[in-house]
């Protein structure tokens, strides 16, 4: 039986996106195939360009925060949870693009949909099944852009790329398939939430052992919006009715109403209600889905103000004029004159089957087309189902005919270049590469954090934080190992690994201090593949994690890889010495010192100087630090990284920010053990008397350090694009992409200044 692989929401404990990829399922697999729910952790919400950003704004969004607190309980989260387990099949949790591309060896073919996966307010690229690298085995069935417009151009030009790609292209409402269809240039059909694809027989199995208690005459209310005006004339008509009322409870301030169910609500519970409801009022899409489908009498509600430019009124609009209800929708200050009309289900149920079969039989098409579509002919090696790379360049090294080089790509970023000419399929580059191997890294949550700070001050004042790093190469060199690290080239002036050998102690002041830029590593794997010696490599997560599947058979290495955001575009580097020259400096021999710890260790300064000046500037308002700190320009990887929350090295290090060593001004040093390993080298440490080391609590880690991915920004290649270009200034650059973001920043931090202290006045 041939694999489906459904992305799509589902963790929310949101009833429509539960019982959409539920249909879905249950839909797929009458159709003959294998249905599974891609377990994806979606990203937040996207970083857009930012413009009219005010305080008035934030503090906006901060009073709808406060008083739209969602209702969730413990009992709720088992309902869901239970439902999920009884009814879905899910894959092995995917967080990443690492994680997604390894799917393509899993599944004959792809479905994404259904649900507003594909607004624009919440932009997410693998909803668009951009991982999938067989375009032929791409479904789109259902998936809802939700607004009416894509203001965002960013946004608008990604989806229409991405659109392009999708062999089989549907939406669930016809503004939808509008956008769509002119973006894309291609025809988009128009086809029913999967909800509706199941009659009220075939969602009976879903709810049969729920038993509603107090089973008096109902009206069931399910209300998603915000305006309280609606829910007077919710209590009306059930006075008009007779009805009692009961409330599926969605926030908090529902529990405070005459009629909310206090028991438990989950999927199933949710259909039951609904079932058994004399009359039901919403303003819910899938509450008026199911309503339709139970043959409810009802009444709905616009949820969005017209002029609302997050307005998704259009979703119920399309479904009620496909079924030609739409006299069921209540506008501000008409009558209730549907009370006194009865809907004719026998038509309404003859549109839904009609329109239900043509969407069934698009679906089957489409699924019969991709799954006997022959399979893309791919070189067995490291682009192969892969788009990661970090340059680590353990490909390059293990590749018997060269066809594998490491270089500076387009963007600015160190990456691997296969020659498919040279390339004879062999696949030892698949081998070692750390994006495609099975890996079994450490978890830093389970790991045993110390902090430490060095007895001298010397090392202090030329260490990024506590000298840990120098610390362990000096004590490790003595003892017999090579050290490989990153230094800074000033004839270069990029960032590269070298190797020191043992009894070239006195280079290892090339490797203190922090460079915040992508350092060329393969520079020194053939030498690290081919040696023998003991030795100690540093580097960033991505870089160890390939070093351990190029050298994992090697006893005499210790991995050590360093916290890491990501690293710049070298273009902005670049735009930054253009910026320097603008200003007075030669920068053929620029030196840099990326932390100049003179001025402080948490307050970060960057010191530039050549052979006549020198200049220190604060990270808010040197150009490349302010950049860097915003996070816009790092690699495609770095939004992507599966490293945060884990490691392949023995030991990860880094600065021990948070509360407990706030006061210190001259750096304090985090170790993280994760090996048998790394700890006889922490225990060494200690015994060297050299550093105040104390074992320390893991959540200072897990708390304080960045443990999740951020997002790239859907302007990404528009800010490469103009780093990268000769005739644009940094001041300009900084003007349109880097100081609105740092405003925003600050009024965030005001936002939520003033949230607390709302928060605390409430109590």
């Amino acid at each position: 039986m041939k694999r489906i692989g459904i992305i799509t929401w589902f963790k929310s404990h949101n009833y429509g996106t539960a019982l959409q990829v539920t249909a879905l399922i249950k839909k797929i697999q009458e159709l003959n195939y294998s249905p599974t729910v891609i377990k994806y952790y979606e990203k937040k919400a996207p970083v857009s360009y930012l413009s009219n950003i005010n305080i008035v704004g934030m503090l906006t969004k901060v009073h709808t925060k406060m008083n739209s607190c969602l209702f969730d309980s413990y009992l709720k989260e088992i309902s869901f949870s239970s439902f999920y387990d009884a009814h879905l099949f899910f894959s092995s949790p995917c967080y990443t693009l690492y994680d997604l591309q390894r799917l393509n060896n899993q599944f004959d073919a792809f479905v994404c949909g259904s649900d507003q996966i594909w607004a624009p307010s919440c932009f997410d690229s693998h909803f668009f099944l951009d991982f999938v690298f067989d375009d032929n085995k791409k479904i789109a069935y259902a998936p809802s852009v939700g607004l009416p417009t894509i203001e965002d151009k960013y946004i608008r030009s990604q989806i229409k790329h991405l659109t392009k790609k999708i062999r089989f292209l549907s939406t669930r409402e016809e503004s939808g398939s509008k956008i769509i269809s002119e973006l894309s240039g291609r025809n988009v059909q128009t086809v029913l939430d999967p909800t509706l694809l199941l009659n009220a027989e075939q969602w009976q199995p879903f709810y049969k052992n729920v038993t509603i208690r107090n089973q008096k005459p109902y009206l069931l209310v399910y209300m998603l919006g915000k305006n309280e005006s609606q829910w007077k004339v919710i209590y009306k008509i059930a006075d008009v009715l007779n009805l009692a009322v009961k409330i599926i409870p969605v926030f908090k301030k529902d529990l405070k109403r005459q009629g909310y169910i206090k028991d438990a609500v989950g999927p199933a519970e949710f259909l039951a209600y609904l079932q058994n409801a004399s009359y039901v009022c919403t303003d819910s899409f899938h509450g008026l889905a199911f309503s339709v489908n139970f043959h409810k009498p009802f009444t709905v509600f616009e949820r969005f103000k017209a002029n609302d430019k997050l307005n998704q009124n259009s979703r119920i609009y399309n479904l009620l004029d496909k079924l030609q209800l739409r006299n069921r929708l209540y506008l501000n200050g008409t009558s209730l004159k549907m009370l006194d009309d009865t809907i004719n289900y026998d038509l309404v149920e003859k549109k839904r089957k009609a329109l239900a079969d043509e969407s069934i039989s698009y679906l089957s098409n489409a699924l019969a087309a991709a799954t006997s579509s022959k399979p893309k002919i791919q070189k067995n090696n490291i682009h192969r189902n892969n788009s990661m790379c970090c340059g680590c360049g353990a490909c390059k090294t293990v590749c018997p005919c060269n066809a594998v080089q490491i270089k500076m790509d387009k963007d600015g970023f160190y990456s691997a270049f296969v020659d498919n000419d040279k390339c004879v399929s062999c696949g030892k580059c698949t081998k070692v590469c750390p994006y495609m191997i099975d890996r079994n890294d450490q978890e830093i949550a389970k790991s045993v954090l110390y902090s430490f700070k060095s007895n001298s001050a010397d090392v202090l004042l030329r260490s990024s934080s506590g000298g840990a790093a120098h610390h362990i190469s000096e004590m490790l060199c003595k003892k017999g190992y090579s050290v490989a690290g990153c230094t800074f080239d000033v004839d270069s002036q990029t960032a590269k690994h070298i190797l020191i050998e043992s009894k070239h102690t006195e280079e290892l002041g090339k490797l203190q201090g922090s460079k915040y830029m992508q350092s060329n590593f393969a520079v020194i794997t053939q030498q690290l593949y081919k040696g023998d010696a003991p030795t100690v490599i540093f580097g960033t997560p991505c870089q160890i994690a390939g070093m351990r599947s190029l050298l994992k058979d090697r006893e005499n290495i210790i991995f050590v890889d360093l916290i890491c955001h990501g690293v710049p575009s070298y273009h902005l580097y670049s735009k930054y010495l253009f910026y320097l020259r603008e200003h007075g400096f030669k920068t053929d021999r620029l030196s840099v010192i990326f932390r100049d710890k003179k001025y402080g260790w948490s307050s970060r300064y960057i010191t530039v100087s050549d052979s006549k000046r020198t200049q220190t500037m604060h990270q808010n308002k040197d150009p490349f630090f302010l950049s860097f700190e915003q996070c816009l320009c790092y690699s495609h990887n770095c939004y992507e990284c599966p490293w945060r929350d884990k490691s392949a090295a023995d030991l990860r290090l880094g600065d021990y920010w948070g509360n407990k060593f706030k006061s210190d001004k001259t750096g304090v040093s985090e170790i993280v053990v994760l090996t048998d390993k790394g700890k006889e080298v922490v225990d060494m440490l200690i015994g060297s008397g050299i550093a105040e080391i104390h074992k320390q609590d893991i959540q200072d880690y897990t708390s304080i350090q960045q443990m999740t991915n951020g997002r790239e920004p859907v302007f990404w290649h528009s800010y490469i694009r103009a780093l990268a270009d000769p005739n644009t200034k940094m001041e300009d650059i900084m003007k349109k992409y880097i100081l609105p973001f740092e405003r925003r920043k600050r009024m965030r931090k005001a936002a939520s200044k003033a949230y607390h202290l709302l928060k605390d006045i409430k109590k």
